[in-house]
């Protein structure tokens, strides 16, 4: 069945996990409006636009906790940019979760970014530090590049891998949109930056600054990987992760647009 065809029907119910200000959701919502979309993430930070939407309803809610629907309730689940939010020992829980909400036969795709490459000596500073205190948290900074393994692992049908490299304040607007992102990364790491590099604020400051300056002169990038999954027809028995509480074909991404997914994470 086509995507569109899915996304079409009157009663198509999807899942946007992690929604942010809601971006996703409203393009969906927009481009289909008889499907019902729900957005859900820790707090509501969703835009006014989005709110606006008569099918777009949001939830505040956790996937590292138990989300608050039924089993085999949406037709397709997406979930984007929330890797420095999940340790790495919590993806099986988390994939679980999520296949547990999509219906035998629905969809599940999941978007995450790996670390910046091509960076100059103030940027390897910076997000060399910013990745690894992370990691020391217990997130798997890597495991974009995991997983579509991990999906499969779970009992999903992969449908499609796509791997796109994004620049990083070079090469227009998609650029510019990820350098800002970047230094807006570091002003919010901030505080811990500062006691781990040892520097007084307007050092920091300084150091962001440069590290914007390095970014074109070095080409810096990152790649994106987007997984689209099939939950089987038929499903295996496996245990929950959480306790009970009383183009056009399948094969294309869910609503991965390379150039959306920028603005974003």
């Amino acid at each position: 069945m086509l995507i569109h065809d899915i996304l079409s029907k009157s009663d198509t119910v999807v899942l946007d996990v992690g929604c942010g200000p809601g971006s996703w959701s409203r393009d969906v919502a927009m481009k289909y409006p008889k499907t019902t979309v729900h957005a859900v993430d820790l707090s509501n930070t969703v835009s006014t636009k989005v709110e606006k939407l008569t099918n777009v309803i949001f939830t505040s809610a956790n996937v590292l906790k138990r989300l608050p629907y039924p089993d085999n309730y949406f037709d397709a689940v997406y979930q984007r940019f929330l890797i420095s939010g999940i340790p790495g020992d919590r993806w099986d829980d988390v994939i679980l979760e999520l296949q547990r909400v999509t219906k035998p036969g629905g969809f599940i795709e999941l978007v995450e970014f790996d670390e910046a490459q091509q960076l100059g000596p103030i940027g390897k500073i910076l997000i060399g530090e910013t990745f690894q205190a992370h990691r020391l948290r217990g997130i798997d900074m890597e495991f974009a590049s995991k997983m579509k393994n991990r999906m499969e692992s779970l009992g999903l049908e992969i449908q499609s891998e796509i791997i796109r490299s994004l620049p990083i304040g070079w090469k227009g607007k998609i650029g510019e949109i990820n350098a800002r992102n970047f230094a807006m990364l570091m002003v919010s790491c901030k505080p811990m930056m500062m006691k781990s590099l040892e520097v007084k604020s307007e050092t920091y400051d300084k150091m962001v600054e440069d590290m914007l300056l390095e970014f074109p002169k070095y080409q810096a990038f990152t790649n994106i990987y987007a997984v689209v999954a099939k939950k089987p027809e038929v499903q295996i028995s496996m245990i929950e992760p959480f306790p009970s509480q009383n183009s056009n074909d399948v094969h294309e991404n869910l609503y991965f647009d390379v150039d959306k997914e920028a603005t974003d994470y």
